[in-house]
């Protein structure tokens, strides 16, 4: 049955046959543009993911230097509950005989375990600041305290932790000659961790405070120091930012004396805060007690103490009996210091150990300097009757192993996917066939793969196939023969290093020609890129040419309605002529 075409489905169908006419004429080819780069960008983008991850083997694989995967080693102990041994590219081959009699500590102060009574505060004779002198390793710290003379000694205690847990290194100037004029013209250093400035000067009959004014100004230029000069005292005040950074600002190595006119005279000054952590606790009810620890372990790093101006030591029971003779703790409730330190020999702050049937003390539990590119990180004390651990360090022909089958996957992943992607079968055209790009790659690939090394000498290994890797057009690379591969590492691992990392090595070659592609600025980036403007005008282009399809539909749509209406009138106007006929 045919369909009135002004009924509202004849309407319907012929905009709709319209609209699909347009669509298949205009928009269905642009679509199909579209797909195509699409599937280009997109290709290009996994090809691209996957030569970024063999560029990282390869970059292994071509170092030559000391730091060559080659040089790879490994240290392999008879047990580990003692310590473990790791060693680097740069360790030498060699067997080792370790016995751990000692691990290295932190050196350990406390204090008497003094009453307290809670919300009490009855010391009165501390009101004041205080100034206390801390010693580690190369280090000196000065920690200034305040009290004012209403505190208990857990009060007392707190304050002085906090005074040293955020201590900074803070450099005065002295009053000394605040009523003197200096006339010199020099230079000194600053030191801030190793990072030396020079600062010049040229005073004539010049006040302290013009001398203080034109030193802040010129340390404050130094990135990591703040200055600032005491509007009250007039003192020059530097202060280290960051509490890990030592100064050193020494008036012997100032050529015309302004820095002893100022009574400055540091030499590796510290925060406390980086060197030491203090605390306090209640070992019973009703008691509390203080200690500090240094930061690092070792008899060099031990910690030397004194009050410097006050008493916030002494007061404590740190006298300078104790602190100056190392006295150690007699018992659980009195002061001094936790481990003997008597001398470099007899002390219980050293990793001390038997290596090779010699006795060797270290400030640490991490060892570095007992075997070239090895350490030692001790654990554990051994018993007299346990034997000692031996140590062996050998080329590590696994890590080179597996790193080649890696090589061997990351290669296929990229040859595989250019050569799936530039084939044709019955039903699929792949997308990089005719691409010059694709298979220019791919010629390199296949270069490299078969090619043989030039170079290297005869008795070196030129050809992967050498090492038992095979390469197949189709497939790619096959590590046909394991056992080989592993006896070429072992017996011959600078030939096998040279098959990859010579100057015209296959992972030295492959690795500038995969680099040309990937990357910002690279081949793919410039191809993805031009695919993706493609993309972007082709989708504004379908997005405006269907709006003018829907447009027009819309227009044709309201003028076969208009043209429903006027038939509509018309019938009905014939319908009453009709009828008035009729009736005469």
């Amino acid at each position: 049955m045919s369909v009135n075409p002004l009924s509202n489905s004849g309407i319907q169908q012929i905009v709709s046959q319209y609209s699909q006419v347009e669509y298949n004429k205009t928009i269905s080819p642009l679509e199909t543009r579209k797909a195509k780069f699409n599937t280009l960008s997109s290709t290009w983008g996994d090809l691209s993911s996957k030569l970024d991850a063999f560029k990282t083997v390869l970059a292994d694989l071509k170092v030559s230097t000391s730091s060559s995967l080659f040089n790879s080693k490994k240290a392999s102990l008879s047990t580990s509950d003692y310590f473990t041994a790791t060693a680097g590219k740069t360790a030498n081959a060699g067997n080792y005989s370790i016995r751990v009699n000692q691990l290295a500590k932190s050196d350990l102060l406390v204090s008497q375990s003094l009453a307290f009574t809670a919300d009490t505060y009855d010391i009165t004779d501390m009101a004041g600041s205080h100034s206390i002198k801390m010693k580690s390793g190369d280090y000196t710290s000065y920690v200034d305290v305040e009290f004012d003379g209403s505190e208990n000694y857990q009060t007392l205690m707190q304050k002085l932790s906090t005074a040293v847990n955020t201590d900074k290194a803070v450099v005065k100037s002295t009053t000394t000659n605040q009523g003197n004029n200096f006339t010199g013209k020099g230079e000194f250093i600053v030191n801030l961790n190793g990072t030396e400035k020079t600062i010049s000067y040229d005073f004539n009959n010049a006040s302290y405070s013009d001398v203080a004014a034109n030193l802040k100004t010129q340390i404050g230029d130094n990135s990591g120091i703040t200055t600032e000069v005491d509007g009250t005292t007039g003192l020059l005040k530097l202060t280290v930012d960051d509490s890990a950074k030592y100064v050193s600002i020494e008036s012997s190595k100032d050529t015309a004396g302004v820095l002893s006119f100022m009574g400055i005279d540091v030499k590796k000054e510290k925060a406390a805060s980086a060197i030491s952590t203090a605390s306090y606790f209640s070992p019973s009810t009703g008691n509390t007690k203080f200690s500090i620890t240094a930061d690092n372990t070792g008899y060099d790093n031990r910690l030397i103490l004194e009050d410097l101006s006050g008493s916030a030591l002494s007061k404590l029971g740190l006298t300078s009996t104790i602190l100056n003779n190392r006295t150690l703790i007699t018992g659980d409730d009195s002061a001094g210091f936790v481990y003997t330190s008597n001398s470099t020999t007899d002390n219980q702050l050293n990793a001390k150990l038997n290596f090779n049937g010699i006795n060797i003390q270290r400030n640490t539990n991490s060892i570095t300097d007992l075997a070239a590119g090895v350490t030692f990180a001790l654990t554990s004390t051994m018993k007299d009757t346990v034997n000692p651990v031996d140590v062996t360090v050998a080329n590590d022909d696994t890590t080179i192993s597996n790193k080649i089958k890696d090589f061997i996957k990351q290669f296929n992943s990229v040859y595989t996917t250019i050569k799936y992607n530039s084939t044709t079968d019955t039903t699929t055209r792949g997308v990089f066939v005719g691409d010059s790009t694709a298979s220019s790659l791919l010629r390199n690939l296949t270069s490299s793969a078969m090619g043989k090394v030039n170079g290297v000498s005869d008795s070196q290994f030129s050809r992967l196939s050498r090492i038992g890797i095979i390469f197949d057009p189709e497939s790619g690379l096959t590590l046909n023969d394991e056992s080989l591969l592993n006896n070429s590492i072992s017996d011959h691992g600078d030939s096998v290093a040279a098959l990859f990392s010579a100057t015209d090595g296959i992972a030295t070659k492959l690795h500038a020609n995969v680099s040309n592609y990937t990357g910002s600025t690279g081949v793919i980036a410039s191809l993805k890129n031009t695919y993706d403007n493609s993309l972007k005008y082709l989708t504004d282009k379908i997005t405006s040419t269907q709006s003018r399809i829907d447009t027009n539909a819309e227009k044709l749509r309201n003028k076969y309605y208009q043209m429903q209406q006027q038939y509509a009138t018309m019938i009905n106007n014939q319908n009453t002529l009709n009828s008035l006929i009729g009736g005469s």
